[in-house]
């Protein structure tokens, strides 16, 4: 692939654009209820986009990154399948994380928190660099679904994680058994209301890809700082660190899922890994 394109780009090739988003909404084995949300929300993205012009969709926070979520895996499994050649590829992205990528300017349009990119295939072979691109949206959607479940916590819901994790598999049983225990403890981040944890993805980039197996490189920067409901104050320990981390994935049919998920321990003294106490 050339790349994103920018807003000028877009427009200079829209009719083409246009004809390629309407083949990818024609194709029924991808989007069987062209009425949905979801593809109502892909509809929005996709119009805002071409106007230059911010405007959000009538939807919650939550039923965004639903959305979002399930229009990615359609369009993974989409772009993933056999077919004929593609002119260009669309993709929802988090606004911050395209702001930070450097994927897009602070005048991109932007709807309920993200932006529908664009990039143009080249002519030729592209299968290698589309499955690339492929690999870094999982790592991103993988990284967002252990923060959504993060998020949830004290309530115990892991359902966000199966779109991008094998069950069963080391990464899977690192994120379940850290959320059991803080289920337990009732810790969350979502309290008090001016908690300061957040996360950030600096750098994603594969660096080995195989027929069945793949491996992924980030820099990325997490803050949790989690707060006892039961002592009605702040745990002792908190994670906060920016490291590199290295993803393994093994694809599952016409999916990349994500197995195994390496990283360094703290730099502080305190014996943890992304909030999880050892002892």
């Amino acid at each position: 692939m050339s790349g994103y394109l920018s807003l000028v780009q877009i427009s200079a090739c829209a009719p083409e654009v246009v004809v390629e988003y309407e083949r990818l909404l024609a194709n029924r084995r991808i989007v069987m209820r062209p009425r949905s949300k979801q593809w109502a929300f892909l509809r929005h993205c996709f119009a805002i986009t071409l106007a230059a012009r911010s405007a959000d969709y009538p939807i919650s926070r939550a039923q965004g990154l639903q959305y979002r979520f399930e229009v990615e895996d359609k369009l993974r499994r989409y772009y993933l399948s056999p077919g004929g050649p593609l002119s260009y590829i669309f993709t929802l992205f988090h606004r911050d994380r395209a702001l930070s990528l450097g994927l897009v300017t602070e005048t991109y349009p932007v709807a309920n928190g993200y932006v529908l990119l664009v990039a143009a295939v080249n002519d030729g072979p592209a299968h290698a660099d589309n499955e690339r691109d492929l690999l870094e949206r999982v790592i991103a959607e993988a990284a967002e679904a252990e923060w959504a479940v993060y998020q949830k916590l004290p309530e115990l819901d892991l359902r966000p994680l199966e779109r991008c994790f094998r069950a069963g598999a080391p990464a899977f049983k690192r994120i379940q058994h850290l959320a059991e225990r803080h289920h337990e403890r009732r810790w969350t981040l979502t309290q008090p209301r001016n908690n300061p944890s957040t996360r950030r993805m600096i750098d994603v980039r594969v660096v080995k890809l195989g027929n069945s197996r793949a491996e992924v490189r980030t820099k990325e920067y997490w803050y949790l700082r989690w707060y006892s409901l039961a002592r009605g104050d702040y745990a002792k320990i908190d994670w906060r660190e920016t490291n590199t981390q290295t993803y393994i994935l093994v694809r599952d049919d016409d999916r990349w899922l994500v197995e195994d998920n390496i990283y360094p321990p703290p730099r502080s003294a305190a014996p943890h890994r992304r909030g999880i106490i050892v002892g």
